[in-house]
């Protein structure tokens, strides 16, 4: 060596646990203190910046989503400002740094690296080396490195080699490190594991560490410096708690919206690819934050209700409390806090343990280590099992697990939900989209239920096979006849002959096309599919984004039996919104690279390019026949909203398996959707009406407000008359009768209307 005497500074230290920042911060610091006792090298432990993934060891690989999130965000690559902020302060202070980091990919997106780089005291990387195969569940977060780190560099201090933790029991690495002649080794490690103790004949890390760093410094005749973390259990306990959320750009105010923030992501790399993670791209969405939280509330607020309409299901686990014998609260309460670490937060809903029930009465212990009441308003889900009397045939009990929410300065006893529920709501004039809710959370379930899933539109389907009638001289006040019909299996395209039913079995005779598409009449739309004919409104629908391909040509469409995904349902009725344009909803408005040009800006207005794809006056008629839904169909409890100048469908598929509601007016359209992932019966009475619309009301209701009250202006070309709403005639002067719209070309004489039977 060329010193006879080196100052070595070993930082037996914590993270800033998963916060970058902070943990630089503190490393820099260290660098600082540690060259002003004249120190000539210091080493910091593994995966220092900014901490290790000690969860792998103790939750199961589906609860650390958000916590994997949390790390890959704070996580740097081998360029990072992060890494030239080292070399800065490495040169400024003449002094070597072993910097143990979580490595980014530039090539893959999540992919991480276990990394430890030598800066040299000139600012200069000497060494980068990435652990070679990271040990059983590292592998959760790590991927395999390679061997181009097994190398020795010479210093002003000697000549210097490094492995990551278990690599120091690996023969071949050291010796290789030996052979080039090593004379200073450094050993990184994570803190002890929070799941060992100290019993005998247990692994114990501390011993292993000392063992295995003196036999390489026996057997190398090497200078051994050992780099070991350092997190105490409390501290462990309230990193692995604390709450993750998205935030938008720099606000202050955390804005959820991670299936948006997905779809950013996934249409970037598309677009740049692996260049997008490293341009400084700024890109700005149209997702507007009163509208998604709006969404966010509804979606919630509609499981949760769905929820108390039916059975308490077994808690998701049970904590052992009458077997423990607990000094006092406080160690009690450590202990369940460790119990509860097993279980995530989502969003609001917050595991707890119960401490005690009465019917009235509920009292336990949440993660986030407050003891609360829940009364009577927030034990909907429990009523019926509180009251069981004998208490051994009661689900829930002391010790059970379940989970808490905060609303309105009420707590509520709920459970996570095995239903999905899914908003997305657009600007039909530009195709902006609003508001997005993918699921009910981001991090349990990725599945996006507005873009990925292709589900059965039910009734929602019905207006379009009514918009395609229009245009074959069907009226507003034509007769159909709302009576059983039998469908031979040659019609069906099937193997077995049909005979439809209405939802409620019941069959009102000849009515007008208003009343059945209000009350959502199966056989109507039958009867109205079958005269104009199925090839026909197949060749229509594709008018409004739907691909012909999921729909087949048969008798059964009018019923949405074919496959939508929520996005295309929400641009259709976009269609009837605006006056018959077509606008593909998009969700980035514009995108700013480094140097503050802007390299992508979305068009949001009409233009000769946007495509006019119905009729204006079809849509103006399609329009007043919705608002009739809320009026006096299935939708009417949308009217206490107190909006005339809204409209919509309810929709329920086959078996209850979907609900859905689409519903608009001129600025505005949203579509709401309940289901299981695996199709199943939402349950009794579950219908579009029940399930979808209230999520819709409660969505539309805040949001309405920025809008004044707005109709849609009458087209040329049609004329309101005045007709017999028994039989759907012109009525005669001083006769009772409403107004119906009409093509000039289909307007009906005085004894001029016909019958669908």
């Amino acid at each position: 060596m060329k010193n006879s005497k080196i100052i070595t500074a070993v930082a037996h230290v914590a993270s800033e646990y998963l916060n970058l920042e902070k943990t630089l911060e503190k490393s820099m610091s260290l660098i600082k203190e540690a060259a002003g006792n004249n120190a000539q090298i210091i080493i910091f432990p593994e995966a220092f910046l900014p901490g290790f993934p000690y969860w792998n060891a103790i939750n199961s690989p589906l609860q650390n989503h958000q916590l994997f999130l949390k790390l890959y965000e704070n996580s740097i690559s081998i360029d990072s400002i992060e890494i030239k902020k080292l070399k800065k302060i490495a040169k400024e202070n003449n002094i070597i740094v072993s910097m143990g980091f979580n490595e980014k990919s530039p090539a893959s997106n999540g992919t991480l690296w276990n990394s430890n780089i030598i800066i040299s005291e000139n600012g200069n990387i000497l060494n980068h080396h990435r652990k070679i195969v990271p040990t059983f569940y590292e592998k959760l977060t790590w991927s395999n490195g390679d061997g181009a780190g097994l190398k020795v560099k010479k210093t002003t201090i000697g000549n210097i080699g490094m492995l990551i933790c278990g690599e120091n029991t690996n023969s071949l690495a050291k010796y290789s490190l030996i052979a080039q002649g090593e004379q200073i080794h450094i050993s990184s490690y994570p803190a002890k594991w929070p799941t060992q103790t100290s019993k005998s004949g247990q692994y114990n890390l501390e011993t292993t560490i000392k063992m295995r760093a003196g036999a390489h410094a026996f057997e190398g005749k090497v200078f051994n410096l050992v780099a070991s973390g350092f997190i105490d259990k409390t501290t462990y306990i309230l990193a692995i708690d604390e709450p993750i959320g998205l935030v938008e750009n720099s606000s202050k105010s955390e804005l959820k919206a991670n299936y948006v923030a997905e779809m950013v992501r996934k249409a970037l790399y598309e677009e740049f690819g692996n260049n997008v993670y490293t341009s400084g791209l700024k890109v700005y969405t149209t997702i507007r934050k009163k509208n998604q939280r709006a969404a966010n509330r509804a979606i919630q607020n509609g499981i949760i209700n769905y929820m108390n309409r039916h059975d308490l299901k077994p808690p998701e686990g049970y904590v052992e409390l009458n077997a423990k014998d607990f000094k006092d609260d406080k160690e009690r309460n450590i202990y369940l806090k460790q119990q509860l670490r097993l279980y995530p937060t989502f969003d609001k809903f917050i595991p707890g343990v119960v401490l005690k029930t009465q019917p009235l009465k509920l009292e336990a212990y949440l993660k986030n280590g407050k003891k609360i009441n829940v009364y009577k308003s927030g034990l909907k889900l429990l009523k019926k099992d509180l009251n069981i009397e004998v208490e051994g045939q009661r689900l829930v009990k002391p010790g059970s697990i379940l989970r808490f929410i905060r609303k309105n300065n009420t707590w509520i006893a709920t459970q996570l939900p095995e239903v999905e529920s899914a908003l997305v709501s657009i600007d039909p004039q530009t195709g902006a989209v609003l508001a997005l809710v993918g699921g009910f959370n981001f991090y349990r379930n990725k599945y996006n239920h507005i873009t990925q899933a292709q589900r059965q539109p039910g009734s929602i389907f019905k207006p379009f096979i009514y918009s395609a009638a229009l245009e074959k001289g069907i009226t507003p006040a034509t007769l159909v006849n709302d009576a059983s019909i039998y469908i031979t299996a040659d019609e069906l395209g099937s193997n077995e002959n049909w005979e439809p039913q209405n939802y409620n079995n019941k069959f009102l005779g000849a009515i007008r096309l208003r009343e059945g598409l209000a009350k959502s009449k199966n056989l109507v739309a039958i009867r109205v599919l079958k005269h104009i004919g199925p090839t026909y409104a197949l060749d229509y629908i594709s008018k409004f984004g739907f691909n012909p391909k999921k729909h087949n040509p048969y008798l059964s469409m009018a019923l949405g039996v074919g496959e939508v995904s929520a996005l295309e349902m929400v641009a259709a009725y976009g269609v009837f919104a605006n006056g018959g344009y077509l606008k593909k909803p998009y969700f980035i408005d514009r995108i700013i690279d480094a140097k503050g040009r802007k390299i992508k800006q979305s068009s949001s207005v009409m233009n000769e390019e946007t495509p006019r794809v119905i009729d204006p006056r079809n849509a103006f008629i399609m329009h007043d026949l919705l608002k009739e839904v809320i009026k006096s169909g299935t939708a009417r409890r949308a009217k206490n909203l107190k909006r005339p100048d809204i409209a919509g469908k309810t929709g329920t598929t086959n078996d209850l398996l979907d609900a859905w509601f689409a519903g608009f007016n001129p600025d505005i359209v949203t579509v709401t959707w309940m289901g299981y992932d695996q199709p199943k019966p939402l349950g009794k009475l579950e219908t579009g009406s029940r399930a979808a619309l209230p999520i819709w009301i409660d969505y539309m209701r805040p949001i309405l407000n920025d809008y004044p009250i707005k109709g849609m202006s009458e087209p040329d070309g049609i004329i309101p008359l005045k007709i017999n709403t028994k039989n759907g005639m012109l009525a005669k002067e001083n006769e009772d009768g409403i107004y119906e719209y009409f093509y000039d070309e289909y307007t009906p004489s005085s004894n001029a209307y016909f019958l669908i039977n």
